[in-house]
């Protein structure tokens, strides 16, 4: 007895289940082009920049791990940005309340400046901690190593905002690390001074003046460096971004040399942006009237004495006396 055996045709029988490039080649292509066609891997539609993920969270913190679709840490730096304003405004516009309110129950005005130049260090730590996540965070997310933007005005422009962000801008983290611990430290010195001036009437003790001269004395001597840091970051970050510029290209053509810098180079700044900065310095002072330094000096020493503080009017004159012996010999 013969079985008999139903055929149901089905139109889709024998097609790929699913469509690729070597699907839709033009009749006559090799098997070799098919195949090329067929595993060429598909370009990444969007490949997020660590450049403007640290540049996001510099304006507004959190906004660069939002930028990578780390919505978690986005949102706890967010809440800590405006923590740290809303006490820092309050601190600005309350600040003769808050000495009272201490003076009060008996608590030296040192104890609440000093913790007000902690709070305000904390922030600073807070706001470039965040800025330096969003950059690791976007980098982890690429598949090839970020190597800076090409356009060198904006490091510049960057590194004149704060210093170590146009080394970020250019790709160099270790370098821009070093950078903005100098412009942290120098701001916090800033802080400290404002703050020890307008705290001083409300110090009662000689120790605690002591101790507040101290601090003023060593934020005198770290604003000007930080001051010549923050110079020399620009031009860094100017003259490095014309070199990494200059290393990218070379590597996407053939017959181009570049040098490869070490991890020590990394870390340290470019000599000629130093000698550059010391040699303008000096061609500087030339045209200031030697009379000058003096007058100052004399000046910024009486208004120190009427404040009844001893060690800075001390510095001061050892100063004004150096600057009347060079005047001397000249």
């Amino acid at each position: 007895m013969k079985q008999k055996v139903w055929i149901i045709p089905d139109e889709d029988w024998g097609k790929p289940t699913f469509k690729s490039r070597a699907m839709d080649a033009r009749p006559g292509e090799s098997p070799p082009e098919l195949i090329r066609a067929a595993v060429r891997p598909l370009p990444d539609k969007v490949k997020k920049s660590p450049a403007l993920s640290f540049s996001l969270s510099m304006f507004i913190w959190g906004s660069g791990q939002i930028y990578v679709r780390d919505f978690a840490p986005g949102a706890k730096f967010m809440a800590s940005m405006v923590f740290f304003y809303l006490g820092l405004s309050y601190l600005v516009l309350a600040r003769s309340a808050v000495i009272r309110f201490f003076s009060e129950i008996d608590i030296p005005a040192s104890i609440p400046a000093i913790g007000c130049a902690v709070f305000f260090a904390t922030g600073l730590v807070a706001w470039l901690c965040n800025a330096i996540d969003a950059y690791y965070r976007t980098t982890n997310t690429r598949s090839e190593p970020f190597r800076g933007v090409s356009n060198g005005a904006w490091p510049l422009l960057c590194s004149l905002l704060f210093p170590g962000w146009g080394q970020f801008i250019n790709g160099q983290p270790r370098k821009g690390f070093c950078f903005l611990l100098s412009g942290l430290i120098g701001v916090v010195s800033i802080f400290v001074v404002l703050i020890a001036l307008h705290i001083w009437p409300f110090l009662k003790t000689s120790h605690e003046r002591f101790v507040f001269e101290i601090y003023l004395v060593a934020a005198f001597l770290v604003v000007p460096l930080s001051v010549l840091m923050w110079i020399v970051s620009m031009y860094d970050a100017f003259r490095s971004n014309c070199e990494l510029s200059k290393r990218n290209l070379g590597m996407a053509c053939v017959g181009i040399r570049t040098h490869r810098r070490g991890a020590l180079q990394e870390l340290i700044p470019r000599g000629t942006a130093i000698l550059g900065l010391l040699l303008a310095m000096s061609v500087g002072m030339q045209y200031i009237p030697k009379n000058f330094y003096q007058e100052s000096l004399q000046s910024l020493r009486h208004e120190m004495l009427k404040k009844n503080m001893e060690i800075i009017p001390e510095l001061i004159g050892l100063a004004a006396d150096f600057a009347e012996s060079k005047k001397d010999e000249g």
